[in-house]
């Protein structure tokens, strides 16, 4: 049996990186629906999360203006949900964006994506070497 040239580790972090896509995209476009009356926020969570939340509901975004691009524009990898926050509102026509919470899921989503990437780039940069003065 031959080894593995691409360990298990790696597609862990390729599908951890597959979430944080993700994830951006879904935070990206709760920001950009801030002044949307009635929008609900989305989140993503892993699957065996979904049975435990309270605020579970359709993984379909919801489309409120013609003008706005289809929740099919978000797919959702395997192994994730996007759920949509129906619990709480922000202000009085409906919305619960809140941008202050949003500003900092992206910025915990950016430093994890960061770190994922180094981890995967350190991993090739291993291969590389071993490849490179496996010619010697």
């Amino acid at each position: 049996m031959s080894p593995k040239l691409f360990p298990e580790t790696i597609q862990a972090h390729e599908r951890g990186l597959n979430f944080s896509v993700h994830k951006n995209r879904v935070i990206t476009s709760n920001i950009a629906n801030i002044e949307t009356p009635g929008y609900k926020a989305f989140k993503v969570v892993l699957d065996e999360k979904i049975s435990s939340s309270k605020t579970a509901g359709s993984s379909k975004l919801r489309q409120t203006h013609p003008n706005h691009m289809s929740g099919s524009k978000l797919k959702t990898p395997d192994g994730f949900k996007t759920i949509q926050d129906k619990s709480t509102t922000m202000r009085q026509d409906g919305n619960n964006v809140d941008l202050e919470r949003e500003l900092a899921e992206l910025n915990a989503n950016a430093i994890y994506f960061t770190a994922l990437s180094r981890f995967i780039g350190k991993g090739f940069s291993g291969l590389k070497h071993f490849i490179s003065e496996g010619k010697r």
